[in-house]
């Protein structure tokens, strides 16, 4: 259904927030269950190859360490592993427990379940980070009150989602690929996404197309499309591929 005052689609009935925390365990990281990955661990050198790129524009936006670096939506934590060989101090939100386990195995870095967690580092925090996961909460609002709060006065926030009123995925329509309930829970246009961030109290800076690293299989197991079979190349299902469609952007705000 679609907000008949400012047009924001969203998906109808909302899920409640642990019917929601269920979608995201072992399968969507495995099992490209629900629009997730087909395997999301095999492609951890394209997760750091993106990562230095996000921690890249912070840096252009005058973000550096050493200080406080937050991330939502944190997985197995190939961003805050970059980040603290930058030099950040570095914390992060996962839902995912099998995701949590990983990230402390991989990387030593505790992650916790949720924001609420992080408060005592409320007003203490340079920079964070929420990448392909504010369209899946339940109460995106909240969660941005809370990274608000998290932040000290002029730190950023920068934030990659897709819009609904790029070219590609207005001609693409119904088919559009982020349409997947039920993960996907609200499609933003740039419009709804710079009015949400007013309402959390949060000041939008830029809403600019982004570009990511995806692997052939990931691309793959999205599109429910027949992956790569036994006998080829082990390496095939993990090609890079960039994708720069005009659909994924990254909008930056300021506390």
């Amino acid at each position: 259904m679609a907000c008949a005052g400012c047009g924001l689609p969203r998906l109808d009935p909302l899920p409640d927030p642990t019917a929601a925390a269920a979608l995201y365990q072992q399968g969507y990281f495995t099992g490209a269950e629900h629009g997730g990955y087909a395997d999301y661990l095999a492609d951890a050198r394209l997760h750091r190859s993106n990562a230095r790129r996000h921690l890249r524009r912070l840096a252009r936006l005058g973000a550096h360490p050493p200080g406080q670096l937050v991330e939502l939506g944190a997985a197995a934590g190939f961003l805050l592993a970059e980040a603290r060989t930058a030099g950040w101090q570095v914390a992060g939100v996962e839902i995912s427990a099998p995701m949590r386990a990983r990230c402390r195995e991989l990387h030593n870095i505790d992650l916790t379940p949720s924001l609420a967690t992080l408060q005592p580092l409320a007003g203490t925090v340079q920079a964070a980070i929420a990448n392909q996961v504010l369209e899946h909460l339940t109460d995106p609002l909240a969660a941005l009150e809370e990274l608000r709060d998290l932040l000290a006065p002029g730190g950023l926030l920068t934030i990659e989602t897709w819009d609904r009123g790029a070219l590609i995925a207005r001609a693409a329509g119904r088919r559009w690929q982020q349409i997947t309930p039920p993960s996907v829970l609200w499609l933003w246009d740039r419009a709804n996404l710079t009015q949400l961030l007013r309402r959390a109290g949060l000041e939008p800076l830029q809403i600019r197309p982004s570009m990511k690293l995806a692997s052939l299989g990931t691309v793959l197991g999205q599109l429910k499309t027949d992956r790569p079979k036994r006998g080829r190349s082990a390496l095939l299902p993990r090609l890079p591929l960039p994708y720069a469609m005009g659909d994924l952007v990254v909008a930056v705000a300021r506390r």
